[in-house]
């Protein structure tokens, strides 16, 4: 029908440019390397680049399997055997990968659509897409992992794209089907660190989300604290950034608490807000082996 041929035609068509870059061989090979995250995500981005007002539903779902699970890589891929496999949870979320077209929005929005076409020009792209856009992105004096924080921030909240509102109520819709949570409540009735459950450990270059509704309720201000663990499951050096998104009546605020030496500390205004949310994102790591990240939390009204 209309909506499936205006998602299929561009994504389509821009995979045509892709080859006419780099070739077919090379191209086929990406489907099997760190690199098919983007080739797919690029894709998915074209087609709300030529309808950016159209609710095009296949872009709202993988979109929403994206922001869903958060704390798998972004360049996370399980292989196409279990991703043909509709009966497996695995590969419920290995479809995501589309929905990484997310990240190349937000990157365009920030420094343009050029970013995309020439990253097209360079062989790397197909290989490690992420090796890429670090060393492109840093001969720009903009570092990834930064950029990588502010997107992860921006998730929360979406502004700009024209179907936000869609793709905020596909994400937040409970997941009986596979009994998974992507972000977590806090409960402020809980005392003590609170550590991130073994199974939402975030890989690399990836984040949960933490929400407090009403905080205000219980005090006018909490203090926050975080220490995370200085190696991964695999021994990489541990990366985190950390965003508090405070979301009012009519705004929301955006804001960086410090990291140093893997802890933070720091002081919350909760006065007239109305959710509070934590992003807590990690940086480099070993993606292949889906080197995971632990860390633990504690929040205290005052």
């Amino acid at each position: 029908g209309y909506d499936w041929a205006i998602h299929v035609c561009p994504h389509e068509l821009f995979h045509v440019f892709q080859l006419s870059e780099q070739g077919y061989r090379e191209a086929i090979a990406m489907d099997h390397s760190l690199g098919f995250w983007w080739k797919e995500g690029t894709a998915d981005w074209v087609t709300r680049i030529a309808y950016p007002d159209h609710p095009d539903q296949t872009t709202i779902d993988s979109g929403a399997l994206y922001l869903r699970s958060p704390h798998y890589s972004i360049a996370y891929f399980n292989g196409w055997d279990s991703w043909y496999d509709e009966k497996s949870p695995e590969t419920y979320f290995g479809k995501r990968f589309y929905g990484t077209w997310l990240f190349a929005w937000y990157m365009t929005r920030i420094l343009g659509n050029d970013i995309i076409k020439e990253s097209w020009l360079d062989g790397e792209i197909f290989t490690n897409s992420l090796h890429y856009l670090e060393r492109n992105l840093k001969a720009q004096g903009i570092e990834l992992f930064n950029l990588f924080a502010d997107f992860a921030a921006w998730t929360v909240h979406l502004d700009g794209l024209a179907i936000a509102s869609d793709l905020i109520q596909e994400r937040d819709q409970a997941m009986v089907a596979y009994n998974y949570s992507i972000t977590a409540n806090f409960n402020d009735t809980k005392s003590g660190w609170q550590q991130v459950p073994e199974n939402l450990r975030p890989q690399a270059y990836a984040f949960n989300v933490i929400k407090w509704q009403n905080p205000n309720a219980s005090a006018n201000e909490a203090v926050f604290n975080f220490v995370a663990d200085p190696t991964g499951s695999l021994g990489s050096n541990s990366q985190f950034q950390i965003r508090i998104i405070k979301k009012y009546a009519d705004r929301h605020s955006v804001s960086s608490v410090p990291v140093s030496e893997l802890t933070s500390y720091t002081k919350i205004d909760l006065r007239q807000v109305e959710i509070l949310y934590f992003v807590f994102i990690t940086g480099k790591g070993n993606i292949p082996d889906r080197e995971t990240f632990s860390y633990q939390y504690k929040v205290q009204p005052k």
